[in-house]
């Protein structure tokens, strides 16, 4: 594999013309995003991006925003106000990871702490 520097514009420019050109940031981290979007070029990314650019219309984040998230965030803030102080980085890691989770269509059966610490710390070992 030959590898490309870009420094300039004009390498920019070359770079983006080479059509079998791919990067190589996530390499190391193959076992979580092989065969996600970002990673895949040529015509099987045009193929996964027109199914996956379905999502990202004007009325599914409408549903998300009016519908979704304001339970989610209810839910989530709940769990979290039980006490006279709270972690704002775990209330919003928290917040992030429920809502991925429910984008990606995995349900939370009883909403509680513990479920969610279990969760969380099965998508810490799936990052490792």
């Amino acid at each position: 594999m030959e590898v490309h520097r870009v420094s300039t514009y004009h390498d920019v420019e070359h770079a983006l013309r080479i059509t079998d050109l791919k990067q190589s940031l996530y390499d190391e981290g193959k076992i979580l995003m092989d065969k996600v979007l970002v990673t895949l070029h040529g015509d099987e990314h045009r193929q996964r991006r027109s199914i996956e650019s379905q999502l990202f219309r004007k009325n599914f984040f409408r549903v998300y925003e009016n519908e979704v998230f304001p339970d989610l965030l209810r839910e989530t803030l709940d769990q979290f106000l039980t006490d006279s102080s709270l972690d704002l980085k775990e209330l919003g890691y928290r917040i992030m990871v429920h809502l991925s989770l429910s984008f990606a269509g995995i349900d939370r059966i009883d909403g509680t702490v513990e479920e969610a610490d279990a969760q969380h710390r099965l998508l810490i070992q799936l990052g490792q």
